[in-house]
C-alpha cells in the first residue's frame, strides 16, 4: 500500500496534529500534486470546535497518478467547504469551479472522491458534474453521514461523492453503515469502458 498526504494546516495547541487529505493505493503512485482550494496555515482549538469557523478551513485536492495495465489514472481526494446547513456560499462555489477546472485539464482517466459537504441538489455539485460523472446519481445512496455519530445525523445528509471521467463504467456503488468516521464510506466498483 502506498499513499500521499497533504497537510494543509497545523493546530496551534497540538503541533503534532495534522489536517488535510490523502490518497491511498495498492498500486504504485508515479507522481502526486496538491491543488490549494483555500489556504490557512494554522487552526486554533476554538476554530476547530466552533462551526462558525468551518467555512474558513483550509481545503485542497490531492491528485495522485497511479499506473494500471490500461495506463495512468489520476486518483483524487478532496474535502470541500463546510456550512450548516449545506449552502451554495460564494466560497463553496469558487472551490467547485477550481475542482471542475482541474478535472477538465486532466488528459487521462480520473476518479475523484471526497466529502464535499453539500447535498446533490446544490450548485456546487452541478458545477463539478460539468467535468465529471457523479457516480452517486441514480444510486440507492441517500445518506453518507453516520446515523449514530455525525453531529447532524438526524438530517440523513448525502454529502460524500465519487466522480469519474467517461473512461469508466460503474458496476456497483454502496455506502455501508460501518463505524470508521462520522461519515460513511462510499465504495464503488468500476471498470474501464471498452
Amino acid at each position: 500500500m502506498e499513499g500521499v498526504f497533504y497537510n494543509d494546516a497545523t493546530f496551534v495547541s497540538h503541533s503534532g496534529s495534522l489536517h488535510g487529505n490523502a490518497v491511498l493505493s495498492k498500486y504504485s503512485i508515479e507522481k502526486s500534486e496538491h491543488i490549494v482550494l483555500k489556504s490557512k496555515e494554522t487552526l486554533t482549538d476554538e476554530e476547530f470546535s466552533n462551526s462558525k469557523y468551518f467555512p474558513d478551513f483550509p481545503r485542497a485536492i490531492v491528485d495522485a497518478t497511479i499506473r494500471l495495465a490500461n495506463g495512468p489514472v489520476h486518483v483524487l481526494s478532496v474535502h470541500g467547504a463546510w456550512t450548516a446547513p449545506p449552502t451554495d456560499t460564494p466560497e463553496a462555489l469558487r472551490q467547485a469551479k477550481l475542482i471542475a477546472e482541474h478535472l477538465g485539464r486532466l488528459q487521462t482517466p480520473f476518479i475523484l472522491g471526497g466529502d464535499l459537504n453539500t447535498t446533490p441538489d446544490k450548485q456546487v455539485i452541478k458545477i463539478i458534474e460539468t467535468a465529471a460523472n457523479n457516480l452517486i446519481t441514480g444510486s440507492a445512496i441517500t445518506r453518507t453521514t453516520h446515523p449514530k455519530v455525525h453531529k447532524v445525523a438526524a438530517k440523513e445528509l448525502s454529502v460524500d461523492y465519487i466522480f469519474a471521467s467517461n473512461h469508466f463504467k460503474l458496476l456497483q456503488i454502496e455506502s455501508p453503515v460501518v463505524l470508521v468516521s462520522d461519515h460513511l464510506p462510499v465504495v464503488a466498483k468500476l471498470e474501464f469502458k471498452d
